[in-house]
């Protein structure tokens, strides 16, 4: 799904923690072992949601919260590191959002003489979302910026990265780039190469552009993955083609060990039952909440 702005931002997701393990072949994320392992611990009730935040919450509603599993905007949160850690103390697992296909006016790293084209990486401002712009993520100079972010997000002691508009390699493909769902794969990889390089257990996942799973290279070197809208968008129902297609995705990261994250945005209690159910048919966990982001109360509560 496209970036959000940081006033309709709010993306956290709450990844239940105890130490993390990754299997030597696949890197993998065991998060069944991580929640089996926490069931004597104070945590989430119901052990198949996780929460997903980006905007207007802060440590004291976060740790007070049921949820175990949880990824968080470094820029919106302002956790320090002695309360992230305090967060992981009670087996809790923490994660940032970051968006490598998009750049925000209102991140540190934008400055007031940026405009599209200028600096060259910088290619042009999305008109559904005015203020973000797509941006060339193969350019050095913008893998930069984002691997120091990600330095950012390691040091303050996150456990993960939850990335965002991965699939703006579909945008560039439109536009006559025929590498560049390549480029994308080089430039995730090298990302985990760099913050396992600092963390060995560090977790990369990406949020949907899943057709990208057809690359071994990109698959072995994800932790996870999450996907919105899987079961509606906008509130109606997706096609069955498009939810055969992802499901195939999806269980295939499912059956390497690594787990699948959903986010569903709806509010109608039948769709949110059936996000439910389906999800914990297929094993998933889930986020159900609006699309802004900025609550920490998952839909689900209410059914």
């Amino acid at each position: 799904m496209r970036h959000w702005k940081k006033k309709y931002i709010a993306l956290i997701l709450f990844l239940v923690s105890m130490p993390i393990f990754l299997s030597a072949s696949y890197g993998v994320l065991d998060l069944n072992n991580l929640l089996r392992d926490s069931e004597d611990t104070a945590g989430n009730t119901d052990e198949s949601t996780f929460v997903y935040v980006l905007q207007s919450v802060g440590f004291n509603e976060l740790a007070g919260s049921e949820f175990d599993i949880a990824v968080i905007d470094i820029d919106d949160c302002s956790l320090n590191i002695s309360q992230i850690a305090e967060f992981q103390a009670n087996n809790r697992m923490m994660l940032s959002y970051l968006s490598i296909g998009e750049a925000e006016e209102y991140r540190s790293y934008w400055t007031d003489e940026w405009t599209a084209h200028n600096p060259d990486f910088v290619y042009k401002e999305n008109p559904e979302w005015p203020g973000n712009y797509k941006v060339k993520y193969w350019h050095p100079d913008w893998q930069n910026i984002i691997y120091s972010q990600l330095t950012k997000i390691i040091e303050n002691g996150y456990d993960g990265a939850y990335l965002d508009i991965v699939d703006a390699y579909k945008y560039f493909e439109d536009k006559g780039i025929t590498d560049a769902a390549e480029m994308m794969v080089d430039f995730i990889a090298g990302l985990s190469d760099h913050s396992k390089s600092i963390n060995s257990e560090f977790l990369i996942i990406p949020q949907n552009a899943e057709l990208l799973l057809d690359d071994p290279k990109y698959f072995d070197i994800i932790d996870g993955i999450g996907k919105e809208e899987l079961y509606f968008y906008e509130g109606r129902r997706q096609s069955e083609h498009n939810i055969k297609l992802s499901s195939y995705y999806l269980d295939k990261v499912k059956r390497a060990g690594k787990e699948v994250f959903i986010i569903s945005y709806v509010d109608d209690a039948e769709k949110i039952q059936e996000v439910i159910r389906k999800a914990e048919e297929n094993n998933y966990y889930y986020f159900i909440g609006e699309r802004e982001l900025d609550s920490i109360d998952c839909l689900s509560k209410n059914i």
